[in-house]
């Protein structure tokens, strides 16, 4: 199975920071705000709040490379206006 579909199987995953294994944030029953919020050190990446905040991040590499990088060109033509609020 491809990486990238291996992804979207995860359910779960640890807290770097706990080390608890927690569910991943869920987008239609959890609130984003209370699990994200985006880093003012780092333009362009998104920083879990909470234990399962966290785990989201890091299981599914929402801040590699490619994914701040184009984050950061979306922002820069107005179609990315999140990372600014």
């Amino acid at each position: 199975m491809p990486d990238a579909l291996k992804l979207w199987s995860v359910r779960e995953a640890t807290d770097e920071l706990t080390g608890v294994t927690v569910n991943l944030f869920h987008p239609r029953h959890d609130d984003w705000m209370i699990h994200f919020v985006w880093s003012i050190e780092s333009f362009g990446e998104l920083v879990g709040r909470t234990p399962a905040g966290r785990a989201t991040v890091t299981a599914l590499r929402i801040n590699d490379i490619d994914s701040i990088a184009l984050r950061l060109l979306l922002g820069e033509v107005g179609l990315f206006s999140e990372m600014r609020s």
